[in-house]
């Protein structure tokens, strides 16, 4: 490579380059927003990793009575970590309160 080859090459990589500021700034921005993004999938889980915590067939019946929902974020369906967890933890006096309650005004919407 000579003399001439090598300024030209210098020059198009100094299109590229980038201050240190500009960079600390560029990686807090992309930093802040990936952090932003975890906190909100922290307070979600999976539909599959909801089936595995809370078994397959209480997960589909508490969707099937509305006593969760369901996001669709367009590659999973996403549930409320502390909705389940909520419901898990209920007396059963309490549950059963709560799923007559959603079957009767299941009824009531037909």
């Amino acid at each position: 490579m000579n003399a001439l080859e090598s300024k030209i090459a210098a020059s198009e990589i100094c299109k590229y380059m980038i201050s240190d500021n500009e960079f600390v700034e560029k990686f807090a921005n992309v930093l802040a927003s990936k952090m932003k993004d975890m906190e909100e999938i922290g307070k979600y889980i999976s539909k599959n990793k909801a089936y595995k915590i809370f078994g397959r067939t209480q997960v589909d019946r508490w969707l099937y009575l509305g006593l969760i929902d369901y996001i669709n974020n367009g590659k999973y369906h996403l549930i409320e970590y502390k909705a389940l967890e909520e419901l898990s933890n209920l007396s059963e006096q309490e549950y059963e309160r709560r799923k007559s309650k959603a079957l009767n005004e299941m009824v009531y919407k037909k």
